[in-house]
């Protein structure tokens, strides 16, 4: 039986504070734009950060730890979830240089 005293944990997760949304919703973004750098970098294209996201993905994900440690976010799962995005070709329809649209002309009367 838990004590009364003890801060009420979910599915592991540490007790939340409301004073750190504006914080998780920081990091939350970090971790989203490291992820966007890897699918680029993944797809062939040329991004902000030439490829590191995605070297330190498949080496040792010092990156990635650093982004996930304030969340307490498990980096493996995280890094499980990145690399099934890159595998399942997420953005892979998008062509790496941006085609023009073709404008359908009208007939003229």
């Amino acid at each position: 039986m838990e004590s009364e005293t003890e801060p009420q944990h979910d599915a592991g997760c540490a007790a939340y504070d409301p004073r750190s949304e504006g914080a998780v919703k920081m990091w939350i973004a970090a971790v989203k734009l490291y992820a966007q750098d890897v699918l680029t970098a993944a797809l062939g294209r040329q991004n902000a950060d030439n490829g590191r996201a995605l070297r330190d993905l498949r080496s040792e994900q010092r990156q990635l730890r650093i982004l996930c440690e304030p969340l307490g976010a498990d980096v493996e799962a995280v890094a499980r979830a990145i690399e099934k995005c890159v595998a399942r070709g997420y953005g892979a329809g998008i062509p790496v240089k941006p085609q023009r649209r073709k404008v359908k002309q009208k007939r003229a009367a």
